[in-house]
């Protein structure tokens, strides 16, 4: 006759399935960290690449007529970026696809000359607090920004995380909708250069 115990032996695996489920279902910490880890083991794999796009005369010029907000609270005109590369990617701390392409786009903003190019990481967080407890959770310490005018249209997107990569020139090279990994050499050239 078989005891709890052996049978609970014999199960194991359907057991830590179902606690896993369970507490899938329960906690959403645990469903958010299962599923940006299981994106982020994705982006490694570096199927997920942003489409690069050639500056050309034919492309839609971005308008710098919109301001950003610090996170001290200051008014940043997008004026002020005009004449460099401009990474612009919209993130909020409760999406798991943004966490997961966070670590590289920061590794991106350390090894990337920041005299050609501004990361314009904008916030679409609705609750501050709820920001400031990700990035202390996580360690982060970087300059992010808030929307503080309305967006133009051309880079109005629902999707989250979108980024838009802008020329020197104001030309929108390209936009990504969805996580992507950036963080190579080749990418940080491209950026560099102008989307050249």
């Amino acid at each position: 006759m078989m005891t709890t115990l052996d049978r609970l032996k014999k199960h194991w695996q359907n057991i830590l399935i179902g606690i896993f489920f369970v507490l899938m279902l329960v906690l959403p910490s645990f469903r958010m960290f299962v599923s940006s880890n299981f994106q982020r083991l994705l982006l490694q794999s570096r199927i997920l690449q942003p489409e690069e796009v050639q500056a050309s005369a034919a492309l839609p010029r971005v308008p710098y007529q919109w301001s950003i907000t610090d996170q001290a609270g200051k008014e940043v005109p997008m004026s002020q970026f005009e004449g460099k590369t401009i990474f612009l990617n919209f993130w909020a701390s409760w999406c798991p696809p943004c966490v997961a392409e966070l670590p590289d786009i920061l590794s991106l903003m350390e090894k990337t000359d920041r005299s050609k190019v501004a990361f314009i990481l904008l916030n679409m967080d609705r609750k501050p607090e709820a920001l400031e407890r990700f990035m202390k959770k996580k360690g982060y310490d970087f300059q992010y920004y808030r929307m503080h005018s309305p967006l133009p249209e051309l880079l109005q997107s629902q999707s989250l995380p979108t980024t838009h990569i802008i020329s020197p020139e104001g030309k929108l090279l390209t936009t990504k909708k969805g996580m992507a990994y950036y963080d190579t050499e080749h990418f940080k050239n491209y950026l560099e250069n102008g989307g050249r």
